[in-house]
């Protein structure tokens, strides 16, 4: 609020008022400080020192820089009570009172400060369950406030009431401010280390509770089960590459797609996640090669609706069916979303479990389209040509092609080389063979040394990443 200072009075000094009048003044101060109001005048620093009520209960605060932005730093919100202008058991009462009013303002700085865009979806799921805490506080504030018009409150019976709700304040005062300018996993950890320091259990409880809620357990539920990455402000443990496409294959076969395209990221990485991150990574990996199969599917997100997921097996469904006209394949069984939860145990074999169940049915998944793509097959008729199963096509290639591979390799005919390796094909065991027709050759840039070489350094190279 902006005052006039023509119409502006000084009030008089507290300790020129019946001790009555002054608990009402301050009672009145402490509900409006509880409420992360202002003081009972608002102004500027030196206005609210002169008012009688905010002289006695003011606070004092530092300008910081968070985030490039210039906002008031959590830990510099004090509230005080001049003992010179109120009467001594009065001032006495109310400093039981100024640790909970500073409590819940660092709490409420904690998260308009963290609620802001740049801090990401952690910090904004924390913020929220916060939020719900201290909606029951401010229902508990307005009762008061509600007993205090009626002229039923006393300071005494103020401090009684407060008293359960100063506890919790304290706890969530000390994790903001462990947690302040924390982001991502980082925050998750914090949080985490800071449940496993509380000593009894409602403090655990409480603390569970808030990590429950900003854990990403959503965003890992639709990894590992359908193979979507929702990451709109980039930490979660799991990271895109979309630089990285499939059609390199075509080009380099030894193209790094696959290792690539999705990895950990480490400093997003939860305690809680750490001994089962890659088993996580393998599981959404796996489920994506069967979207980019299948296709775009309704399943983004937590599925709800049995609907959604009966959409997703009929695509899937759709797909196997086109490379298995005859319908002897046995049904797909993509893993079901379910929510994730955390349990207070250091080992949570819940979660453990769930992602272990995630991992193997969306290995099943993988190998039933590849299955009904043939893989088989393909692998089959490379161990025939590749790994010279049957060889003789081999031997009938080189005795009728050895006068043309003898000249320069500018000087070799392309398709004629290629004509008389099917030719070779076509009068050798392999007649019958089902991927014949895509067995082609092509002339190297380098020699055989060369070509060598390159397999070790591209070999050194995997091994250094």
């Amino acid at each position: 609020n902006n005052y006039n200072s023509s119409h502006y009075t000084q009030p008089p000094a507290l300790n020129t008022l019946p001790v009555p009048s002054q608990q009402f003044l301050l009672m009145r101060d402490l509900l409006l400080a509880l409420s992360g109001v202002r003081g009972g005048s608002g102004g500027d620093a030196r206005r609210r020192a002169e008012h009688v009520v905010t002289a006695a209960v003011r606070s004092s605060q530092a300008g910081g820089n968070i985030i490039g932005a210039s906002l008031p730093r959590i830990s510099d919100t004090h509230f005080l009570i001049d003992l010179d202008t109120a009467d001594r058991s009065v001032a006495n009462q109310v400093t039981q009172l100024l640790p909970v009013c500073e409590s819940a303002v660092r709490v409420r700085e904690f998260i308009k400060l963290h609620s802001r865009y740049e801090y990401g979806m952690v910090s904004h799921a924390l913020c929220a369950a916060l939020k719900k805490i201290l909606r029951e506080f401010d229902i508990l504030i307005a009762q008061l406030e509600v007993t205090f018009n009626s002229g039923k409150l006393s300071l005494q019976k103020m401090v009684y009431l407060l008293q359960p709700s100063r506890v919790t304040l304290q706890l969530l005062e000390r994790l903001c401010l462990r947690l302040k300018d924390i982001i991502g996993g980082s925050m998750l950890n914090a949080l985490h280390t800071v449940m496993l320091e509380q000593g009894d259990m409602k403090s655990r409880e409480l603390h569970h509770h808030l990590l429950m809620k900003a854990s990403e357990l959503e965003t890992l539920s639709t990894w590992i089960f359908r193979g979507v990455l929702q990451d709109p402000y980039g930490e979660f443990m799991v990271v895109e590459d979309r630089t990285q496409t499939k059609e390199t294959l075509e080009e380099d076969f030894n193209a790094r797609y696959w290792d690539n395209r999705f990895t950990l990221c480490e400093k997003h990485i939860p305690t809680v996640l750490r001994s089962y991150a890659t088993k996580a990574l393998t599981a959404g990996k796996y489920l994506s090669v069967v979207l980019d199969c299948a296709g775009e599917i309704s399943t983004v997100g937590v599925v709800n609706s049995s609907n959604d997921a009966d959409y997703a097996h009929q695509q899937i469904r759709r797909l196997l069916d086109s490379a298995d006209p005859t319908g002897t394949a046995p049904a797909l069984i993509l893993p079901t979303i379910r929510k994730l939860e955390l349990s207070l145990e250091v080992a949570d074999s819940s979660l453990s479990q769930a992602i272990h169940e995630a991992y193997l049915l969306s290995s099943r998944a993988l190998l039933r389209i590849l299955d009904a793509r043939g893989l088989r097959s393909h692998m089959i008729s490379l161990r025939r040509f590749f790994l010279l199963e049957h060889g003789d096509f081999f031997t009938q290639f080189m005795d009728t092609a050895e006068e043309e591979l003898r000249r320069e390799v500018k000087d070799v005919h392309l398709g004629r080389v290629q004509g008389l390796l099917q030719m070779a094909v076509q009068t050798s065991t392999l007649v019958n063979d089902p991927h014949k027709e895509d067995l082609s050759c092509s002339l190297a840039s380098h020699n055989l040394i060369q070509h060598l070489h390159l397999i070790q350094s591209a070999g050194e190279l995997n091994a250094e990443a």
